[in-house]
């Protein structure tokens, strides 16, 4: 009797659909992804799953084509980049898989044949190191001196604009630049960088030393006293969430 009871309750679990899934699935995963990558995912689920009839779907019947079916749509019918389309499938195998480690169900064997379509390479514009300069003053002349800096402080470092807007005062120091904490694009928000790899100290230079210094007297002149970041686009306090 007791192993009926334990085989009925499997069942009943069993019959989860896709997007009760989805929603568990992201919900866990809140915890350890960056704030971006759990938007970015969630984003995924409400635009491209949740409005469709796949939503409702049982997960232990879902076919190959029911996930063809989603993935059609936002390569054919959305138009979506290729990378964006191989996010929304990784995400979909990543749900699946959640469901069969939890609640031991069966999803579709067949899910590495979920058809992509290959995506012509664009020509990208090649600046050389030579029309690098222009390209700053340009800058400079047309848009502001901060994107300006923070440009040319990209391409002599090669930081990303998150790690960028996060540097502190604090972070400069010895002429090293110590980064290890990113602004989340969309909130301002401050967290870790995207792997343990990401932390790292650099050299900085005489070029990026100047305009440091530059960037520095003027945030104390128009912040005061309370000025911290050096070259974030906006003025933000002191990092809370690390």
């Amino acid at each position: 009797m007791l192993n009926k009871k334990i085989e009925s309750t499997k069942t009943e679990t069993k019959k989860i659909r896709l997007g009760e899934l989805t929603e568990e699935y992201i919900a866990f995963k809140k915890k350890h992804w960056a704030l971006s990558t759990y938007n970015k995912n969630l984003g995924f689920y409400k635009r491209h799953i949740q409005p469709y009839t796949e939503h409702d779907f049982y997960v232990c019947k879902l076919t190959l084509n029911d996930i063809q079916c989603i993935i059609d749509r936002v390569q054919y019918d959305k138009g979506l980049a290729r990378n964006t389309i191989i996010n929304i499938k990784s995400l979909i195998g990543s749900v699946l898989n959640y469901g069969y480690d939890e609640y031991d169900i069966e999803f579709v064997k067949s899910f590495d044949r979920v058809f992509i379509k290959e995506e012509l390479p664009k020509e990208l514009p090649i600046i050389n190191s030579d029309e690098t300069p222009k390209l700053i003053e340009d800058m400079r002349s047309n848009i502001n001196e901060l994107y300006a800096d923070a440009v040319e402080v990209q391409i002599l470092t090669g930081m990303r604009i998150g790690e960028l807007r996060a540097l502190t005062e604090d972070d400069w120091f010895d002429n090293k630049l110590r980064i290890n904490k990113s602004i989340e694009r969309k909130t301002n928000v401050f967290s870790k960088p995207k792997n343990i790899q990401s932390i790292r100290t650099i050299d900085s230079s005489d070029r990026i030393n100047e305009i440091f210094e530059r960037r520095i007297k003027l945030n104390h002149f128009l912040f005061g006293d309370e000025a911290n970041l050096i070259l974030s686009l906006i003025h933000i306090s002191e990092p809370t969430r690390l």
